[in-house]
């Protein structure tokens, strides 16, 4: 079997082992993207979008051969990330600080407003008014 997936996502082993071959360098150089893998059940592996992975079935020793089970799952949408999500999480702390502001404004004119409508005391205050 041969993926090419769209989108960027993780290829997950649910059920018995598989040999992945990625196209591009093999593992024999150092660092490099491509290669030969085993991958038994439970073990994931990261793609982008446009890496070309051939699958075979094998059977590892030491366990009973079994069909292969894989699950695909599709990273996230970044542009939802980057043009809804985040935006939305910035408008709510702007809201979150507006409301605290608006309290302050509040607290602030209230002591003002009592400060001038006080008793007054001082000469200043008598000659303001």
């Amino acid at each position: 079997m041969t993926l090419r997936p769209a989108r960027a996502g993780v290829l997950h082993v649910q059920r018995g082992a598989v040999w992945a071959t990625r196209r591009g360098p093999h593992a024999a150089n150092a660092g490099a993207a491509g290669g030969d893998d085993v991958l038994r059940a439970g073990q994931r592996l990261r793609l982008h979008a446009g890496d070309v992975l051939v699958l075979e079935p094998i059977a590892v020793p030491g366990t009973p051969a079994q069909r292969v089970a894989l699950h695909w799952q599709p990273a996230a949408d970044t542009r939802w990330a980057t043009e809804v999500a985040r935006p939305a999480s910035e408008l709510q702390r702007a809201l979150r600080d507006a409301v605290r502001a608006g309290g302050q404004l509040l607290r602030g004119t209230a002591a003002w407003a009592g400060h001038r409508l006080g008793p007054c005391r001082d000469a200043r205050c008598l000659h303001d008014a």
